[in-house]
């Protein structure tokens, strides 16, 4: 499992890990044992720079060695697999697994595990750590400033390069942060672990001139980023949405619940998703900044972004999806694979896809070419996913992109499995 920096993890387990990690040469060579008890993987690109990994059960971070002949380095205890990657370091809350604040905690160098972690403040809020919630609302990392809240309700900002803290806020119940750090949304009220459960009064402080410069009535919403570089997605009490333009200011309101920004693309690409009561379905829109009016694009259950470009899945049955392209300005979508789950994006337009998924969740590796119409027999009985490669998905990706990987079960041929389609 794969995730890229800030966004949902698993909840901790209480029993004990049984993954293996090894890595492999290019070329197939015999695989290096690289750690015991490891969960996931840290593999976007604000980790590049080294391989980490974390245990879901004690939420520890671990540095691995690619050679395998160091054992795994501890870099912080007790995250819940929550971390930030900045300055070349990442950020976490320790914390006991049952406690509800922690220690605010930067490793500086994650290419030197053994360097000490810098405890920065104590009694930080703990935010949730399950997949579904993506937002930390309690702590947060821009440019070179981490911010956090604390048990007393202090909005903290810290500058990592010198330690200093300032105390931006009080009274602070949950807060979230542009990617610039310059604009931060905080709701009044007391700090309720692990998300705030009822609305307040919220505003928007510029940190450039330290002043609040919007208020309304609402909720800091915990499932999904509130700011999206220049807009900002405000929860109100009666349930319905306003999009907030910066720095113009500029309030469009959305009549309806369960609004959220799906992908911003300046100057003019905006995508606005809208939840469908408790289903993981929403209806998916562009914004038009100029007019504040959204038009309908589908109904769909996923998305991964890859630049301006979003891949978009429609869920038909169990493993039955179709993906289609969409543009975050303008265009129509563009139907890119039928009958797929999570498809690889070869070259030329060409797909690998496993289909006719059976209860074990294998089934048989196709090679599918929209541009001829022809459908190649790869392999069989192979677990549902391939690796890759998949642009969209911001992984790195070790091959040239007409190169499939692919897992097999099946006596002595299981293991992992590449091939280059011509």
């Amino acid at each position: 499992m794969t995730l890229p920096p800030g966004e949902g993890y698993p909840p901790q387990r209480s029993s004990p890990s049984t993954t293996a990690i090894y890595s492999i040469d290019h070329c197939g060579e015999e695989p290096r044992l690289l750690a015991n008890d490891i969960d996931f993987m840290y593999t976007s690109e604000g980790y590049s720079a080294a391989l980490l990994g974390c245990n879901a059960s004690s939420g520890d971070v671990f540095a691995l060695d690619p050679s395998g002949e160091q054992a795994p380095t501890r870099l912080l205890k007790d995250v819940g697999g929550k971390i930030y990657p900045t300055l070349g370091g990442i950020l976490g809350v320790e914390r006991g697994s049952t406690e509800d604040f922690g220690t605010l905690t930067f490793h500086p160098d994650i290419t030197m595990p053994s360097a000490p972690s810098i405890a920065l403040l104590d009694e930080v809020v703990v935010p949730y750590t399950e997949p579904r919630y993506n937002n930390t609302v309690f702590f947060s990392v821009a440019a070179e400033t981490a911010f956090a809240v604390t048990r007393d309700g202090e909005l903290v900002s810290i500058e990592l390069p010198t330690r200093q803290a300032t105390v931006l806020r009080t009274g602070v119940a949950a807060m979230d942060v542009s990617v610039d750090g310059r604009w931060v949304l905080w709701q009044e009220g007391t700090p309720e672990p692990p998300a705030p459960q009822e609305a307040g009064p919220v505003h928007l402080l510029d940190r450039t001139s330290g002043e609040d410069v919007y208020d309304d009535i609402g909720r800091v919403n915990v499932l999904d980023s509130n700011i999206r570089i220049d807009v900002a997605l405000i929860d109100r009490a009666d349930g319905s949405s306003s999009l907030v333009v910066l720095p113009s200011l500029e309030r469009i309101d959305l009549e309806g619940p369960g609004w959220f920004i799906s992908h911003r693309s300046p100057p003019d690409g905006l995508l606005l998703g809208q939840r469908l009561d408790e289903q993981r379905r929403f209806s998916l829109y562009r914004m038009d900044l100029a007019s504040g009016e959204p038009s309908f694009l589908a109904e769909v259950d996923d998305i991964k972004v890859n630049g301006e470009e979003v891949i978009v899945a429609i869920e038909h049955d169990e493993w039955d999806y179709s993906y289609w392209r969409v543009l975050a300005r303008a265009g129509e979508p563009e139907l890119l694979a039928e009958h797929a789950y999570w498809p690889a994006m070869l070259s030329e337009d060409r797909i690998a896809t496993v289909r006719d998924i059976d209860d074990s969740h294998h089934g048989d590796l196709w090679i599918e070419d929209p541009g001829t119409g022809e459908h190649t027999l790869l392999d069989r009985d192979v677990f549902r996913f391939v690796p890759g490669p998949h642009p969209e998905l911001g992984h790195p990706w070790p091959y040239d992109d007409d190169v499939v990987a692919w897992s097999v079960h099946d006596g002595d041929r299981s293991g992992l499995w590449a091939a280059r389609v011509q």
